[in-house]
């Protein structure tokens, strides 16, 4: 039988749980709110010139504000392991149409990208694999969506990324 104690110790976990995505999702609502003006689905290449590091609270936020209950479940250490992969990623688009995806251990993919009508195709140098993405940016902050059947089965649909100097 739960004592008082331990009940009262799940119900503020599970609370501040709630208010740390509460939080999450209000930073990512401001963000919208005080980025909306300056974002637009560009075709100007050029704009997405440079690198770009996700952001992992803001992706994991939107996964969970979006119900991406595969995520909610997984256990902790799970999660943790998940973070080493993202944590620190970093796109790099290049102007003569090549691009890199660098994690923080080394492991580099290269491969060719272009941008037209707000859509970023990626094509994997090693796999010749496409990858389509819906974007909206602005010289600070760019949001990737994962289009077609391997977004829909993506752990993170959204990645937020923000530019790097």
């Amino acid at each position: 039988m739960d004592t008082w104690f331990q009940k009262t110790n799940t119900a503020t976990k599970t609370t501040r749980e709630q208010m740390k995505n509460i939080l999450y999702i209000t930073i990512l609502g401001w963000f919208f709110l005080t980025t909306t003006t300056s974002f637009s689905q560009q075709t100007n290449s050029n704009t997405l010139l440079g690198t770009w590091e996700v952001d992992y609270p803001a992706t994991t936020a939107a996964a969970v504000s979006s119900g991406a209950t595969q995520y909610q479940e997984m256990d902790a250490p799970v999660k943790a392991q998940i973070s080493t992969f993202y944590i620190g990623l970093r796109f790099t688009f290049s102007t003569n149409g090549s691009y890199s995806m660098a994690r923080t251990n080394g492991t580099i993919r290269t491969g060719i990208w272009s941008l037209s009508n707000g859509v970023l195709t990626l094509i994997d140098a090693g796999n010749s694999k496409q990858h389509l993405y819906s974007v909206s940016h602005n010289a600070s902050f760019l949001i990737m969506r994962q289009e077609g059947e391997e977004g829909e089965q993506a752990l993170f649909r959204s990645l937020y990324l923000k530019r790097k100097p």
